[in-house]
């Protein structure tokens, strides 16, 4: 991801290029993003994503009352099924975005968090079930990388163990082609507006989404502008099993996101995959 920062004042303009300090200017990102990422998504149904990941645990892995969820970031997912009656161990390499969530943590004895690349789990106890959305799976666009991170996800199930992601689901984004969105929203501290340009890169089954977001503080009357590129990747269940399958997990069922019965289609751009690790509990 390349950053670009501008911070508007009455001092003037202090630009942050991307390049000579790349690991700060993602650091400055990261918290900036984690400051209005509640906003950016207010409106996210987390209570419905929790009881529909409920149901498909109900179904593959009954008795599961411990989840690890893998790339957490603020921990709006986490709390929703604490709510549902989960105890949730939550993981993100952000500590910007887990400073949001260990708030969350203060008030409800079910959640917990760490810091750490979900590539690089460190040893720890098993669980009976892990999960991962906010299409997490779709950032990594190496295929080691992904590799990885489904070994890591491996060595912390327990026996039995189900993984559940969702991810962006190739047939859908290649016949729904995307295009460019502008947001704005706010509260009484903030006032953002986030564009969203899209660019295809069929040959390496990834999509580049080039965001510009303008922030409004309005008690500090300051102007930030922000322009960063994502990469995200697209996969196709096929690859997807083989890639699983390098990890020691069984693809066992595909499922268009929020939907219990139904396989993804091209008309979905997003999808769920229930994912198995081998031996018993």
């Amino acid at each position: 991801m390349s950053v670009v920062w501008c911070i508007f004042s009455g001092a003037g303009c202090i630009l942050f290029p991307a390049g000579a300090r790349a690991q700060a200017e993602e650091r400055m990102a990261c918290g900036k993003y984690a400051g209005y990422h509640d906003l950016l998504y207010r409106d996210k149904e987390y209570t419905g994503e929790a009881r529909y990941l409920q149901a498909l645990l109900a179904r593959h892995a009954p008795g599961a009352g411990e989840l690890l969820e893998l790339g957490c970031g603020t921990g709006g997912l986490a709390a929703a099924l604490a709510a549902e009656g989960f105890t949730v161990h939550g993981v993100d390499r952000s500590e910007e975005m887990l400073a949001f969530a260990w708030e969350r943590a203060r008030t409800e004895p079910r959640l917990s968090f760490s810091c750490a690349d979900i590539r690089e789990l460190p040893p720890g106890r098993a669980f009976p079930a892990i999960v991962s959305c906010f299409r997490v799976f779709s950032l990594f666009t190496q295929t080691e990388d992904l590799v990885a991170a489904s070994r890591a996800a491996a060595a912390r199930l327990a026996g039995g163990g189900m993984l559940l992601f969702d991810f962006w689901y190739g047939p859908g984004v290649l016949s729904c082609r995307p295009g460019v969105k502008i947001r704005r929203f706010g509260n009484e501290l903030l006032r953002v507006v986030r564009i969203e340009e899209p660019e295809l890169h069929p040959e390496r089954n990834c999509l580049s989404l080039f965001c510009e977001t303008l922030i409004e503080d309005i008690e500090l009357q300051r102007l930030s502008r922000c322009e960063e590129t994502q990469v995200l990747r697209y996969f196709f269940l096929p690859e997807l099993e083989t890639l699983l399958g390098r990890a020691g997990l069984e693809l066992v069922e595909p499922l268009s996101w929020l939907d219990t019965e139904r396989r993804p289609d091209p008309e979905d751009w997003y999808a769920l995959v229930v994912a198995r690790k081998g031996g018993k509990p």
